[in-house]
């Protein structure tokens, strides 16, 4: 037997080994027409269309929140003024500072400038 021979009868296997695999994915559907089939899909996409519409008009619904959620809700606000405040303050400590270092950019610059 030549190579040639040989790598022709290995993609024949090949190709009946796929041939195979593909039928055996197929055995559910053994016995129904095709328009049985058809009527099938159809029943599956009508469920997938009501579930996706469903999920979407759940979407934006009005939660009502517990008791418990509001009171975490208002302890987090809280918090978050407290750092706002803090943030503040630093930042306008911040400034001063450069404020300060412009005055004395402005005092070096006038000096490097006149300089003689």
């Amino acid at each position: 037997m030549s190579l040639k021979s040989e790598m022709k009868s290995q993609r024949r296997q090949g190709v009946k080994d796929e041939q195979e695999e593909s039928e055996e994915e197929e055995e559910p559907n053994i016995g129904m027409t095709p328009n049985e089939e058809q009527i099938q899909l159809k029943k599956r996409i009508y469920r997938c269309r009501e579930e996706y519409y469903q999920q979407k008009k759940d979407f934006l619904k009005v939660k009502q929140k517990t008791v418990q959620e509001i009171e975490d809700e208002n302890k987090e606000f809280e918090k978050l003024l407290k750092n706002r405040s803090l943030k503040i303050k630093k930042y306008y400590k911040g400034l001063g500072k450069e404020r300060e270092s412009d005055e004395i950019d402005k005092f070096l610059r006038k000096y490097i400038l006149t300089k003689d």
